[in-house]
């Protein structure tokens, strides 16, 4: 008994495709969402740690919420500091005040944004949002026309 085996000529062009697309990918994260429900609202809570207030953006419209962070990170290295450690640390700091002029200088951009849709209009006019101990909390106020309302049985 032989065993037959089919050729997929697109299995290959699937690979490559994954591949070119690591290759050009930016670096993004995706914080942990929890989202809530009670009555009159919903509540979205982010772990957004190391953001500030100034890297953080959050629109909203009647039937959606938008969340987008950026932050901007820097490192820097000189020729006789190339390692990362509290040595360099020190040694960068040092041809800061000595004048060096910097071999290397390396930035990423870490960015995200998410949108949430809505099946129901919501109050974007009375949300709410804080930044406690990197953690955002969003409360969105569900609309007037969305509440549901207690019909009585004659």
């Amino acid at each position: 008994m032989s065993i037959v085996r089919y050729y997929n000529p697109y299995r290959n062009a699937r690979r490559f495709r994954t591949m070119t697309n690591d290759l050009f990918r930016e670096e993004t994260i995706s914080p942990a969402v929890d989202i809530a429900e009670t009555e009159d609202d919903y509540i979205f809570e982010l772990a957004l740690p190391g953001f500030t207030q100034e890297e953080i953006s959050v629109t909203a419209t009647s039937d959606e919420l938008t969340i987008e962070a950026a932050k901007l990170v820097e490192k820097e290295e000189t020729s006789e500091a190339s390692e990362t450690s509290e040595a360099s640390e020190t040694a960068v700091e040092e041809a800061k005040e000595n004048g060096l002029k910097y071999i290397r200088k390396e930035r990423r951009q870490t960015a995200y944004k998410r949108s949430f849709s809505f099946n129901r209009p919501i109050n974007p006019s009375e949300a709410k949002v804080t930044l406690e101990i990197g953690i955002l909390t969003v409360t969105v106020a569900k609309a007037e026309e969305t509440k549901p309302v207690k019909l009585a049985i004659n």
